[in-house]
């Protein structure tokens, strides 16, 4: 089978094969191990992967535990996931497994290490894999680049794969012989070419607590065309409570 089919083909979750790259110079092939893709592996890899992005222990209290369970029912797509407290405005943005996570909260929440999180998670699936980036640094780096090639580049990069942009509407216009609306232009492209995309925000400074005002700002910084997109794009999930910035995430 050739890799477009493979990967167009729609795979089970359930079961697959992790490579496990042993730390010994002496050692050059990689190992396969079998591990089951369900609530209990996958929880307990994320929570490891969490651990080690707050360097320090992960309080496990009622709050905490509902975000953990909607992100693991999510990437073990159990319907559990649609039954979530957190899953906001359903109206809006029917609950789907082939739309990516919007995460919506205070600063603080937990946003950026559970996303961070998850993208360790999906690593050890070949076809699962989801990379993290900083809004303001996708920004950075495409400033730096000096060649129209290097541009085309970027674009072709960054329109591809299964990604996470966190911490959207703080990133600054992108500056590189012109200004850029650089996340729009991604958004947009992402959207169009049907390719899974996973994003955080923060609510409006002053409506705390309030998604759809947080959501408005979208189209305040992306325009019409992404603001209407928005609930196509991602399942809208909040990320409650005071923040736990010196204390347990980020």
């Amino acid at each position: 089978m050739h890799i477009s089919e493979i990967i167009n083909k729609k795979f089970d979750v359930k079961s697959f094969q992790v490579l496990e790259q042993k730390n010994t110079a002496q050692i050059k092939s990689k190992e396969r191990m079998k591990l089951e893709w369900n609530y209990k592996n996958v929880k307990t890899l994320f929570l490891k992967n969490l651990k080690t992005i707050i360097k320090k222990e992960f309080l496990q209290n009622d709050d905490n535990l509902q975000k953990v369970d909607i992100i693991v029912n999510y990437l073990i797509r159990d319907d559990k996931f649609f039954q979530s407290p957190l899953l906001r405005l359903k109206e809006q943005s029917a609950p789907n497994f082939n739309k990516g996570l919007l995460l919506v909260g205070g600063v603080g929440t937990g946003k950026s290490s559970f996303l961070e999180a998850m993208s360790k998670t999906l690593d050890v699936h070949p076809f699962l894999r989801t990379t993290y980036h900083l809004s303001s640094d996708l920004v950075m780096e495409y400033e730096g680049l000096l060649e129209p090639l290097n541009k085309r580049e970027f674009y072709n990069k960054y329109f591809n794969g299964r990604r996470i942009f966190d911490d959207l509407l703080r990133e600054k216009a992108a500056s590189n012989f012109g200004k850029t609306n650089l996340i729009k232009e991604l958004l947009a492209s992402r959207y169009q070419n049907n390719k899974l995309t996973f994003a955080a925000i923060n609510y409006d400074n002053q409506f705390p607590g309030d998604v759809e005002m947080a959501l408005d700002k979208i189209g305040d910084k992306y325009e019409d065309f992404i603001y209407d997109r928005v609930f196509d794009i991602f399942n809208i999930v909040e990320f409650p409570g005071m923040s736990m910035r010196g204390k347990n995430v980020k």
